[in-house]
């Protein structure tokens, strides 16, 4: 669907003062969101800059930075970035940008050593992204290393970041919610797991022909497991219920068998009763998934590649006896095979998905009231986010 680059949202689709009333209504009367908003690159750049820039958002691992100076080029909202690790118990993020000319400072991961030069006239940054040096910058041989000129000390564009376990996350903007408080949804449910138990095992993407909103959805929707998975919906255990909110948490919880629960690895020591068979997954708005199972955890990214196009980068956390141990090598393997089995059923609904959104007949959806509240209240918080809670 093409657009003229200066057109707004509200010239796109506007959302009517019926549209809101539905919205904030009984799911039974409430609408989705418009088909163009899956479909349009300006609907997408706005997401950008209106949802993923003012959040905070998942930028990568602690553990992919073993060392201190390690360095990696990540991307987060469109926006190049550097990881780098700059303290053993510090992680710190820059615009992956030189303050001089503009050169990409990082391509690939690296090990800085004490410092950072940049490819072009060699500008050279401390790891905390103060300037050191300039080189030749008075003439030949004539080096700077006031870390500065008239105009003040010069340094790496700085983003806002915090970690939580092995995560590491940012605030483009600068202006987020306090991220302790952004994160309390999912903190309640966690309050009692060994969380610190777990290691790092493995990561699996793969990319879904649809719009990042409905892989997202279909993540957290629990209505599709009956007819699209078949070995999921055995699993389950105890009552099956609709999703919970919890302000920007959508999560379920059901109960497993033991071998359906991890494929039979070990838990971590001290694990609690109330999560000897639970198992939690959910969407922490906006595009951060999480599942929690008493032997493994999986933190999983929605990337927005295109309006049509979502890249979903699962990372897998087993309990610290399990990882690089040669007996749970099978069990391990089955977990991330089961999950590719997983993934490859949502790939094909989710396509599915995105090609009925260019049908003139399909007005956003008439929602489902016992197991679609989740999705409407996703389609709200887009919407707030897009255009503020303006009715």
């Amino acid at each position: 669907m093409e657009h003229s680059p200066g057109v707004t949202l509200r010239e796109i689709e506007p959302l009517d003062a019926d549209w809101w009333r539905r919205i904030k209504g009984p799911t039974a009367h409430a609408r989705g969101l418009p088909n163009v908003y899956y479909l349009s690159d300006h609907v997408l750049e706005h997401e950008r800059r209106r949802l993923f820039f003012k959040t905070w958002c998942l930028a990568g691992r602690v553990s992919e930075l073993p060392v201190i100076g390690a360095a990696v080029p990540i991307e987060v909202a469109g926006q190049p970035l550097i990881m780098i690790r700059v303290a053993e118990q510090q992680v710190s993020v820059f615009h992956n940008v030189c303050p001089h000319r503009g050169a990409r400072l990082v391509s690939d991961y690296c090990e800085l050593g004490a410092s950072l030069v940049c490819p072009y006239h060699a500008w050279t940054y401390a790891l905390d992204g103060q300037l050191k040096s300039r080189s030749h910058f008075g003439g030949p041989g004539v080096h700077d290393t006031t870390g500065g000129d008239s105009g003040g000390t010069i340094s790496l564009a700085e983003v806002r970041s915090r970690t939580w376990f092995d995560w590491v996350f940012v605030d483009l903007s600068g202006l987020a919610p306090d991220f302790d408080q952004h994160l309390q949804p999912v903190l309640r449910r966690l309050s009692d797991f060994p969380l610190d138990q777990f290691d790092y095992y493995d990561s699996l993407r793969c990319e879904f022909a649809a719009n990042w909103k409905l892989v997202a959805e279909n993540y957290f929707d629990v209505y599709h497991v009956f007819r699209v998975h078949p070995d999921l919906n055995r699993m389950y255990g105890g009552p099956r219920t609709s999703n919970h909110i919890d302000g920007i948490l959508l999560y379920n919880e059901y109960f497993a068998s033991a071998q359906d629960r991890g494929g039979g690895l070990p838990e971590p020591d001290g694990l609690p009763e109330s999560w000897s068979r639970r198992v939690l997954f959910g969407n922490l708005f906006p595009n951060l998934g999480i599942s929690v199972y008493p032997s493994s955890v999986y933190l999983v990214e929605f990337v927005p590649l295109a309006p049509d196009r979502t890249a979903m980068q699962m990372h897998f956390y087993f309990a610290r006896d399990a990882v690089g141990n040669a007996a749970t090598e099978q069990g391990r393997a089955s977990v991330l095979a089961w999950w590719r089995e997983l993934n490859g059923e949502d790939e094909q609904v989710c396509e599915l998905l995105q090609l009925g959104r260019q049908s003139s007949a399909y007005p956003g959806g008439r929602l489902a009231p016992h197991w679609d509240r989740a999705t409407q209240h996703f389609a709200r918080l887009i919407a707030e986010a897009l255009h503020g809670d303006t009715q």
